[in-house]
């Protein structure tokens, strides 16, 4: 298993304990391409909670330097967050 598919495994481990799931979405259909408040149904609170406990799992901080601080905003998708911890934990 690559670095890859174990940052996502465990990814997709937080995001089922955090925010849980639809009644219509399974386990298997959380992909990189799966965004958390279309499909499924996160609230803003849920994806902050997410966060948080993406900090805490990969030890990363997802806070932003001041010259970024306009662009800061909510990762809106799964890969958004994956593609983050694999930037933050290079390093």
């Amino acid at each position: 298993m690559t670095e890859t598919e174990t940052n996502f495994s465990r990814l997709k481990t937080l995001i089922i304990t955090t925010i849980g799931l639809p009644e219509d979405v399974t386990e298997d259909q959380i992909t990189e391409d799966t965004n958390l408040a279309q499909d499924l149904k996160a609230d803003s609170l849920g994806i902050v909670e997410l966060i948080m406990n993406v900090e805490e799992e990969f030890d990363i901080d997802f806070s932003q330097d001041e010259e970024d601080a306009d662009a800061a905003q909510q990762p809106a998708t799964v890969s958004e967050i994956l593609k983050y911890i694999e930037e933050k934990t290079e390093k």
